[in-house]
């Protein structure tokens, strides 16, 4: 693929694309040493983590209405525990399923938390 090529194939995607460029539009609520908050849209959630903090992947977080899930779990146990902090600090419901997307240590040392 020549250099360029990518970005010619987003361009073209984009404006040919029916879909609004404002449906998401991410909000930045909370920032920590190890990540941050971002709320996606009504009742989802990004952890996203920072350089040199403890989270080493990211996470997600959904309302489902009665329940919430959480995706992958940080490396670390107690920055798991500031993401179980979060869903009851913004009053969401209880964390019943946690989804790990694949056996890496950094997604799944977090499960205990939980």
């Amino acid at each position: 693929m020549a250099p360029g090529a990518i970005h010619d194939l987003a361009q073209t995607t984009k404006s040919n694309s029916k879909m609004p460029t404002s449906a998401i539009d991410p909000t930045l609520l909370e920032t920590s040493l190890d990540f941050d908050l971002w709320q996606i849209c009504d009742g989802v959630f990004g952890c996203i983590h920072k350089l040199g903090g403890r989270a080493i992947c990211n996470v997600g977080i959904i309302d489902l209405g009665g329940d919430t899930l959480v995706f992958d779990t940080f490396l670390s146990p107690e920055v798991a525990g500031q993401v179980a902090s979060i869903c009851r600090r913004y009053q969401l419901p209880p964390i019943k399923y946690v989804i790990n997307s694949h056996w890496h240590s950094d997604h799944v040392r977090g499960n205990q938390a939980f």
